[in-house]
Parts: structure tokens; C-alpha cells; sequence
């Protein structure tokens, strides 16, 4: 297996492409990029809808496959891998965040932060405590047994929060997390991300037209026309 050696280097992308073929035309999603992210960096992603933020997000977690191009993580080429590797690989090592959270409606908030680490097999019997640590750690710890529909959109974030960090990943891939949510949930949910960093040095990359957020970070990288605009 391909691999690169430098420790710091948590994630490098390397010259990628992404294409999509419709009919007779093909479009040119993602045009030559490549970047790297520290491990502990917080990193924005920004730039006008359609010039393939949230398809190098995708690619990045390994939701999609790049038309061409490698994608380290921790030293290691993920598409090497097979799709069901990749797919463990995925649940493994990576939590996502999305704008429509894509939570489980018939599940309490307890059994949503769970799930990641039951479809990974784990087999631990800790996993509840680990939830429920979780849970308090986002101040949700009240709302266990509260199905998602019961809670407000910004409880339902930090719900999204807990659950990718239950398998305790390298990466926690976020796209447009408080695009839905008004200014004081965008607020707290912001809070939360730099709290972890400052805890435990996670590491996470965020896609968002949110400017306050995108200059808190580290370090922004703008995308234009499907490549990284150069750092002035």
C-alpha cells in the first residue's frame, strides 16, 4: 500500500479530479486539487455554491470516489481500499456532520450517538457509558431518551456532534453545520467544535458560507471553479 511519511500530516490530498458523465456532456467537478491538514488544525472550506466544496468533503470521508487523484489519511492511501474496507475504514476513522443531519427519527438520542460503533461491531460493553459521556459533553445528557423530532435544531446538531465522535475518528468532516440554525444555536454549536479541538486536538474540516466561522479557524482554503485559489 502506498503510503507518505510525516506525522504531522494528518490528511493530504494530492491532484484531484472529480467528473460526472450526463448523457453527452461531462462535467468537471473537481479540477486538479490538492491540500494538506494538521492533525489538530481546524480548517474552513469556502467559496461559492457549486464550485465543489461539499464534493471534496465527500471524497475526503470517502462517500465517493475521486475521478482521479489520491486521497492520505494518516499515512495511508484510503483508495486502495475495497469498497467494503472503505466503508469500514469510513465508520472507523471518520464522524460527519451534516447540515440535514441525517438522524434516525424512531431512535432516542442515546441510540443515535450509539450506532456508529454498533454497525462498526463493537462489541464493547461500554459503548452506552461511552454515548452517554458523549451526550453530556454536548449538554444533551437531559435529553437521552428523546427521539430527534423532539428536539430543537440546535440540540439536534449537537445530537450529530455526539454520535461522530463515538467511534473516536481522526477526522470530523462537517458541511455546513449551522446552515439550518438561527445565530445563538449557530453560536453554541461553533463553541463546541472549538472546545474539542482545545480538548482533545480533534481535527476538523468544515465547508460553510458562515464568515465568522471561516476566520476562526486555522486556516481557510478557498475553492474557485473546482481548484484551491492561492494563499495571499
Amino acid at each position: 500500500m502506498n503510503k507518505i511519511n510525516n506525522s504531522n500530516r494528518l490528511l493530504v490530498v494530492q491532484d484531484l479530479h472529480k467528473s460526472y458523465h450526463l448523457e453527452k456532456s461531462e462535467i468537471r467537478v473537481l479540477k486538479g486539487v490538492t491540500m494538506e491538514v494538521l492533525e489538530g488544525e481546524i480548517v474552513a472550506i469556502v467559496g461559492p455554491s457549486g464550485v465543489g466544496k461539499s464534493t471534496l468533503l465527500h471524497i475526503v470521508g470517502a462517500l465517493d470516489r475521486p475521478t482521479s487523484g489520491q486521497v492520505f489519511i494518516n499515512d495511508v492511501n484510503i483508495f486502495t481500499y475495497n469498497d467494503v474496507d472503505l466503508a469500514r475504514f469510513r465508520n472507523q476513522s471518520i464522524g460527519f456532520v451534516f447540515q440535514f443531519h441525517h438522524l434516525l427519527p424512531e431512535f432516542s438520542a442515546l441510540e443515535n450517538v450509539m450506532m456508529p460503533a454498533l454497525i462498526s461491531g463493537n462489541e464493547d460493553g461500554n459503548i452506552r457509558q461511552h454515548a452517554m459521556h458523549l451526550l453530556n459533553e454536548v449538554g444533551l445528557a437531559h435529553r437521552a431518551r428523546h427521539r430527534p423530532g423532539e428536539l430543537s435544531g440546535g440540540e439536534q446538531q449537537r445530537l450529530a456532534v455526539a454520535r461522530s465522535l463515538i467511534n473516536s475518528p481522526m477526522l470530523i468532516l462537517a458541511d455546513e453545520p449551522s446552515g439550518n440554525l438561527d445565530k445563538a444555536s449557530s453560536q453554541s454549536l461553533h463553541r463546541l467544535f472549538w472546545d474539542l479541538n482545545n480538548r482533545i486536538n480533534q481535527t476538523i474540516i468544515i465547508v460553510t458560507h458562515n464568515i465568522d466561522l471561516a476566520q476562526r479557524a486555522d486556516r481557510i482554503v478557498e475553492l474557485s471553479d473546482g481548484r484551491i485559489k492561492p494563499e495571499h
